[in-house]
């Protein structure tokens, strides 16, 4: 197996881009099999976030694996690129497209609701196909796609 291409998602349980990170990794394919790492300040939601990318990685049969870290310099160690969900910045020489550009949901009224609908899909109360298909093509695939080109061509 080809080594893995290490990210960093820092504020990974930002509400409103958390889950839609989880889908687009979750239905991304790219050359190289990913090694992501979760930090939030924010413990709590942190955990049902990475319970949702286990869950999603799972049903999509993806290779790429995920953890959660205890600081953000523990998340970005060694990391190709850093992904930072708030301020919708990459640490990498590659820009990350603007979450309008990939974010179908949830609107800002939903949020409210957000942890709720994440949970039921972490119980397996109810599939994640909508997530899923929302995000299965968006322009953050393209970035993971030139992030994995990048770290290849650094060997």
């Amino acid at each position: 197996m080809p080594e893995r291409v290490r990210i960093a998602v820092l504020q990974a349980a930002d509400r409103r881009l958390g889950a839609a990170a989880a889908a687009a990794f979750a239905t991304s394919f790219p050359e190289r099999p990913l090694e992501v790492r979760l930090h939030d300040a924010d413990a709590e939601f942190l955990d049902l976030i990475e319970r949702l990318w286990r869950v999603l990685l799972t049903i999509e049969k993806s290779p790429h694996a995920v953890w959660t870290c205890a600081s953000p310099e523990e998340a970005v160690q060694e990391a190709h690129a850093v992904l930072s969900l708030r301020d919708c910045s990459s640490g990498a020489e590659v820009p990350i497209p603007s979450p309008d550009e990939w974010v179908a949901w949830p609107k800002e009224e939903d949020l409210k609701f957000w942890p709720h609908q994440i949970l039921r899909w972490v119980r397996a109360d109810e599939h994640p196909r909508e997530l899923l298909l929302r995000h299965s093509r968006t322009p953050m695939h393209a970035w993971i796609d030139a992030v994995v080109a990048r770290a290849s061509a650094q060997r």
